[in-house]
């Protein structure tokens, strides 16, 4: 905030521009001065008190009183950028630049203007002007920080932080911000040492236990992540990202049901997060009893607890012909939403449909880079609080936002709840309804929601003519292996699946087709496995269902061309019957090995019986339990019958509409289209 008065700064304004007043003139100006002095000295308090609404009345009166001021016009473009009306802001701020071009907390502000309504690289731009007028100044070297995030350059983010930690050591949220993006840009070593300085200075800092709990987590060494969850519970009882942390390890192990209580218990309190709600009805999906209503009154619930108030979605101001259509994720990478995304960002027709992603603590990959480049703008949404995020959303005046993935990201999806654009579509890497009335449609295809099964979803189904998605293979997809010859050995399954989609039904069933197969064994491969207590607790499950777990092949993860190369090593992949393979599924067939399917009610349940469909492989997809059994038992018969082997197969891929993005980005465009036009 400025010290000048509003009578010293509208003389200097004055003075330069010219306007000079006869001294008459300016003699009756001064004697209302002091009236007038004092009004916005009031003003000032009531902005420094954080009554935005009460100052911006005072200003409002003021400007009619005594016209245009710099003094008024620089307290209103701040008045305005709390209130988050930012092209106002923007205008003022700019206005009040060119008035006092010294004054560096102009500067700032208008960074931070232009930061929050999108235009990162403008908002680094007046940064890197505002640090140079103010070298010491560290919180405006992590502003720069935080623009320069925004804009995609993390590296530089990391430099400005480091700047501005050796101005001022104690900026813990600076150095927090400094973790997040060394992590981000995968320099995990300089991440560690961040962090052993925050344990150095407080080895009870919780924020500093959880990152580690969570990489140790990702990285499946969960000896350590359990160790490190402890010791934030012993320091805090009612941690809910600690116990949220156990939940999600139990789901990644294959124990969704016990998960699902521990999110119940984490939501018990009235002003929980929303996270953990949406992570339990996430969890609902791998369960064999789900169903779709059960999705529905679920997601249902979840709004009425955790909706936000709407904001007034921006109407278009006359951007083209093409559409503006947002994508809000954290998994725009190496994720089933990042691979289903890029051959479709790949294909679109940008004359009708210009993708802006909004992208949340994404993890530098290759994938990354090619998303990036492909959309028409991307927004690093990473350090902004949710209010800002939305005011983002909002500036941004899109006609259509995309959640890709649903539940699955509980931090986001509130801000759906708050509406900031006209229509709102959950698609690319949902697995059901979200339940929320401010949803509009789901994409989907006649396999996943088949007419007559609407009454499940709370948002109008959107039917595209194929698959509901493309997808394209990595460019390193390996060769195949030779088709296996009837009789010649005993036959190998395999299921790649992650270990959440195991429900012990899934797991009597695959005993039953090795026991009807002599000599079979089962290949199981996810990251989880390995840890030694996750296959002890699968091998025991698996014998409680029937089986022998010395048939069971249990592997720990690989690089993934590793993890493609291993489908040649299988004759049949298995699908879980609670939870269907989706992108899994893809893969395998792609490397030649179909896939046995028993398709159930729920969305997530139809992934494998939309692909197989879709590119003709409908002979794999089971009638029920006997029927799976039997298409397991006798597969080299029915590869057989159908002409088929591994070449074949991954043929029927080629040539499948969910390889065809060009034809899947116009029908999406026409869907969009279509749902934009009946609001």
């Amino acid at each position: 905030m400025p010290t000048t008065t509003l009578w010293t700064a509208t003389n200097r304004w004055t003075a330069a521009t010219g306007r000079h007043k006869r001294t008459s003139d300016m003699a009756k100006h001064r004697s209302a001065a002091g009236d007038a002095e004092a009004k916005f000295q009031q003003a000032v308090r009531a902005f420094q008190k954080g009554d935005f609404r009460h100052a911006q009345k005072i200003v409002q009166r003021l400007e009619k009183a005594v016209g245009p001021a710099p003094a008024l016009t620089h307290l209103r473009g701040f008045i305005d950028l709390e209130l988050g009306n930012l092209p106002a802001a923007i205008k003022a701020l700019k206005a009040s630049r060119s008035a006092m071009p010294t004054d560096v907390n102009v500067v700032n502000a208008l960074g931070s203007a232009l930061r929050r309504s999108g235009d990162a690289a403008a908002a680094v731009e007046q940064f890197r002007l505002a640090a140079d007028m103010a070298p010491g100044r560290a919180d405006i070297l992590a502003n720069l920080g935080n623009a320069l995030g925004a804009a995609a350059d993390r590296n530089a983010a990391v430099e400005a932080y480091i700047r501005a930690l050796q101005i001022n050591p104690a900026m813990t949220e600076v150095r927090r911000n400094l973790v997040t993006d060394l992590l981000a840009v995968g320099a995990y070593a300089r991440a560690a040492a961040e962090l052993g300085r925050l344990l150095a200075e407080d080895p009870d800092d919780t924020w500093a236990l959880l990152v580690l709990a969570e990489e140790d987590a990702v990285n499946f060494r969960y000896d350590d992540a359990r160790r490190r969850y402890a010791r934030v519970l012993e320091l805090d009882p009612g941690n809910a990202d600690a116990r949220l942390g156990l939940a999600d390890m139990a789901v990644a192990s294959g124990r969704p049901r016990d998960a699902a209580r521990e999110y119940t218990a984490v939501t018990r309190s009235p002003d929980g997060p929303p996270g953990p709600a949406a992570s339990r009805v996430m969890c609902l999906n791998y369960l064999p009893e789900t169903t779709p209503r059960d999705l529905r009154a679920a997601g249902a619930e979840w709004e009425r607890r955790y909706a936000l108030r709407t904001v007034n979605a921006r109407p278009r101001s006359g951007h083209g012909d093409a559409m503006r259509v947002g994508v809000l994720s954290g998994k725009l990478g190496w994720h089933p939403c990042g691979q289903f995304l890029l051959p479709f960002l790949a294909e679109v027709d940008p004359g009708r449909l210009q993708v802006e992603l909004f992208a949340k603590d994404v993890k530098a990959h290759q994938h990354v880079d090619l998303l990036r480049a492909r959309a028409a703008r991307w927004h690093d949404v990473s350090h902004l609080p949710a209010a800002d995020t939305l005011d983002l959303l909002v500036s941004r005046e899109l006609d259509v936002l995309i959640s890709a993935t649903g539940f699955e990201e509980g931090s986001l999806l509130p801000l759906f709840t708050a509406r900031p654009a006209p229509v709102q579509v959950v698609g690319f890497a949902h697995f059901g309804t979200t339940g929320l009335s401010s949803m509009d449609a789901i994409l989907a295809d006649r396999f996943h929601i088949p007419p007559g099964a609407e009454d499940g979803y709370a948002e109008q189904v959107v039917r595209l003519p194929d698959s509901y998605i493309t997808y394209a293979p990595p460019s390193y997809l390996p060769d195949l292996a030779e088709t296996r010859a009837s009789g010649a050995r005993p036959l190998t399954f395999g299921c790649f699946n992650a270990l959440a989609k195991l429900c012990d039904e899934t797991l009597a069933l695959w005993a039953r087709v090795l026991d009807a197969s002599p000599g079979s064994r089962l290949i199981l491969k996810a990251g989880p496995l390995a840890d030694e207590a996750v296959r002890r607790d699968l091998a025991r499950r698996f014998r409680a269902a029937g089986g022998d777990p010395d048939r069971l092949d249990l592997r720990g993860g690989s690089p993934h061309g590793q993890l493609l190369d291993t489908y040649n090593e299988i004759d049949l992949a298995l699908d879980p019957l609670a939870y269907s393979g989706g992108l899994t599924t893809l893969e395998s067939l792609w490397m030649g090995v179909p896939v046995v399917t028993l398709p159930g009610e729920t969305f997530a349940r139809r992934h494998s019986l939309s692909h197989l469909s879709v590119s003709g492989l409908d002979m794999f997809v089971a009638r029920d339990a006997d029927d799976y059994l039997r298409i397991a038992t006798t597969f080299p018969d029915v590869m057989k019958a159908a002409g088929l082997d591994r070449a074949g197969v991954r043929g029927a891929m080629k040539r499948s509409p969910i390889s065809d993005g060009r034809a899947y980005a116009d029908a999406l465009a026409d869907a969009l289209e279509g749902a934009a036009a009946g609001r």
